[in-house]
C-alpha cells in the first residue's frame, strides 16, 4: 500500500521510537562521498528521501556517509561540499560510517588521502564520528584495510591515523599559574585528567571538555564552570546536585532541543522543540551527567550531578 516504497522507513523509525525513544537514529548514505556525486538524480533523490523522513515528524538524529574511496579518490573539496550541503539543508549530525580505500591507490597515496580526509571531516561542524570499514587486512572485504597489514605491521595510513588522532589532536600540557593564580590553554574536545599541584598537595580530577570551561581550585576541591553564551544567559538550571527532578527556567521562550548524556556519551533523556520552562524527571540513575541545550545552531553544555 505504499506509494513509493520509501514510506516503510517512517514506520521503522516510529517502531524504533516506541521500543527505545533514546536510541540514536541515522540514515546511511552511499551515493555521495563513496561515488563522488555532488549533484545529479541519485544525489537529489537521497536528499528528497531524507526530507520526506524529517517531514513525517519522526526522530532522525543524523546522516551517515559511507566512504568507500575508489581508485580515483573523491576530491577533498567535494567531501566538504557534500557535508556542507546536507548540513545546510537538514542541520543534522554527520558520521563517516564505512571508510576504506581501493588498493590501486597504493600505500603512500592512501596515507596522504587519509590525512586530508580526516582533516576535512574533523574540521566540519556537522561531523562527530568516523568509522573504518575494517582496519586489518586479515578481516576486510577487499583485503585492503586502512591501518594494518596481515602481519599486523602498521601501514603508512595507519601511522598517519595514529599521529593525527593520538598526537596532533591530543592535548597534553604542563602549565604554571601567573601571579594571580591563573593560566589558560586551548585544547581539543574530549575527556581530560587534570592534576593540580600546590603547596598544600595535589588534586586530581577528570573533566569533559565540550565547550569553554573554567576550573577553580578552592582548598582541595576543583569545581567546573561553563562560560555562558549570551543567547542562553537567561536560562537557569537547578538544583545541582539534583535528586528526583531537574528544573529549567526558560524565560525567553527559546526553542530548544535538549539532551542529557551520561559520562559514556549515551543519551538518557531528550526533548525537542521545547519553548517553555521544564521539569525534567531524573529516572535514569545517579552520577555525573551533561545537559546539552541547542538552538539556532548554537550549543551550550551544563554538567550536573544526580544523587541517589
Amino acid at each position: 500500500g505504499y506509494e513509493t516504497g520509501r514510506e516503510i522507513y517512517v514506520d521503522i523509525f516510529e517502531k524504533i521510537a516506541a521500543l527505545d525513544p533514546h536510541v540514536g537514529t541515522y540514515i546511511n548514505d552511499y551515493v555521495t562521498i563513496s561515488q563522488a556525486n555532488t549533484e545529479g538524480e541519485q544525489y537529489n533523490l537521497k536528499k528528497q528521501f531524507i526530507g520526506e523522513v524529517i517531514a513525517s515528524g519522526v526522530q532522525l538524529d543524523g546522516i551517515g556517509f559511507q566512504a568507500h574511496i575508489g581508485g580515483f579518490p573523491t576530491s577533498i573539496l567535494d567531501v566538504y561540499a557534500i557535508l556542507e550541503d546536507f548540513y545546510t539543508a537538514f542541520g543534522k549530525t554527520a558520521k563517516i560510517t564505512e571508510y576504506d580505500t581501493d588498493e590501486v591507490m597504493g600505500d603512500e597515496l592512501a596515507a596522504t588521502y587519509l590525512r586530508d580526509f580526516l582533516t576535512m571531516v574533523f574540521s566540519h561542524p556537522s561531523t562527530d564520528g568516523f568509522l573504518m570499514w575494517g582496519f586489518w587486512d586479515g578481516a576486510h572485504w577487499h583485503g585492503n584495510a586502512p591501518l594494518f597489514y596481515r602481519d599486523w605491521t602498521l601501514k603508512p595510513a595507519g601511522e598517519t591515523f595514529i599521529n593525527m588522532v593520538f598526537r596532533e589532536w591530543w592535548t597534553t600540557e604542563d602549565l604554571q599559574t601567573d601571579i594571580n593564580g591563573e593560566c589558560s590553554l586551548r585544547g581539543f574536545k574530549g575527556n581530560y585528567k587534570i592534576s593540580v599541584e600546590t603547596s598544600a598537595g595535589t588534586v586530581v580530577d577528570t573533566v569533559q571538555l565540550t565547550d569553554d570551561l573554567s576550573l577553580t581550585l578552592t582548598g582541595q576541591e576543583l569545581t567546573v564552570g561553563i562560560q555562558e553564551n549570551e543567547l542562553f544567559s537567561d536560562i537557569r538550571i537547578f538544583p545541582n546536585p539534583a535528586h528526583s527532578f531537574l528544573f529549567m527556567e526558560n524565560p525567553g521562550n527559546l526553542n530548544l532541543n535538549i539532551r542529557i548524556v551520561d559520562v559514556l556519551g549515551r543519551v538518557v533523556w531528550e526533548k525537542r522543540n521545547l519553548s517553555s520552562s521544564a521539569e525534567i524527571p531524573l529516572e535514569f540513575g545517579s552520577g555525573l551527567f551533561i545537559l546539552i541545550l541547542e538552538t539556532d545552531g548554537q550549543v551550550i553544555t551544563k554538567p550536573f550531578v544526580v544523587q541517589p
